[in-house]
């Protein structure tokens, strides 16, 4: 994607979460935030929405063995070299309450990518 990249996403909790659960999804190139208006979630024919808009997507199941399409608009990324991209995931568990809240589980990706001059 030009002036970006995109990424295939898997779930990362043991069993199927609808959409809902998705708290955060953030990403960083060579240290610096992108902004959340410039990372996208597509699953199947569901998107791309930004990650605020599948807080209301209870019935749209993301399941184990489904890969995501996260899509982020970055002039950064296509600079040529090497860029250390990062992403972190946060799912809120429904059933596993901590303190009277669910379970926020989060989890952290990071892998170099290589543009090209």
């Amino acid at each position: 994607m030009p002036g970006g990249f995109t990424a295939a996403l898997r779930l990362t909790w043991y069993r199927a979460l609808p959409l809902s659960c998705i708290e955060r999804i953030t990403v960083t190139i060579d240290g610096q935030q992108v902004e959340q208006d410039a990372v996208r979630f597509s699953l199947g024919p569901v998107g791309p929405l930004p990650v605020a808009a599948l807080a209301p997507l209870t019935d749209t199941w993301w399941y184990v063995l489904d890969s995501a399409l996260l899509s982020v608009e970055s002039a950064a990324a296509g600079e040529p070299g090497v860029h250390e991209i990062s992403v972190v995931m946060g799912l809120h568990i429904p059933y596993l309450p901590v303190g009277g809240k669910p379970l926020v589980n989060l989890d952290t990706c990071a892998k170099q990518l290589e543009v090209a001059a």
